[in-house]
Formats: C-alpha cells, sequence, structure tokens
C-alpha cells in the first residue's frame, strides 16, 4: 500500500504519528492476520527515548488514536490495542 502525500501533510507537525502512519500502512500492506506486538518491541522501534514503557505508552496511543480518528490516508482493517501490546 502507497504511502499517501495528503496523510503527511496532515501529519507534518508530528514525527511520532509520521513514523507510526509509515509503518501502519507497511505492516498492513502484508499482514494476513492478526498479530501482537508486544508493548516493549515497539518500545524499541519507536522510543527509544523514553525511560519509562508506560510514558513511552501513553505518547505512542495518543499519536496512533490521532492518526486512526483523522482516518489519515487509506489504513485498511483495525488495529486493536491490548495491556500487552498493539
Amino acid at each position: 500500500m502507497p504511502i499517501d502525500l495528503r496523510a503527511l501533510k496532515a501529519l507534518k507537525g508530528a514525527p511520532l504519528a509520521l513514523d507510526i502512519y509509515s509503518w501502519l500502512t507497511y505492516r498492513k500492506s502484508y499482514l494476513r492476520k492478526p498479530c501482537l506486538i508486544p508493548w516493549e518491541a515497539l518500545q524499541t522501534q519507536f522510543g527509544a527515548d523514553y525511560g519509562r514503557l508506560r510514558d513511552f505508552k501513553r505518547k505512542f496511543l495518543g499519536h496512533l488514536t490521532d492518526v486512526i480518528r483523522r482516518r489519515i490516508g487509506r489504513i485498511a482493517g483495525r488495529t486493536d490495542l491490548a495491556e500487552r501490546g498493539a
């Protein structure tokens, strides 16, 4: 699934949201069934600057919610959130 340039423009002031959008677009292009990605793995990939997992999780969830709420681009399918991961 190609990146939607309108999405990049809409998220230009939020680097983490841009990263989440790009990552979701890529992941959803090849996933065939749901998978759980532990919060620790997401923090390693997206939030190395956060010392505590709960701080990263709060920031990540805020940006993920914004990306989903805006329905930016053509992110198809569901993104479920769980205590153990997303």
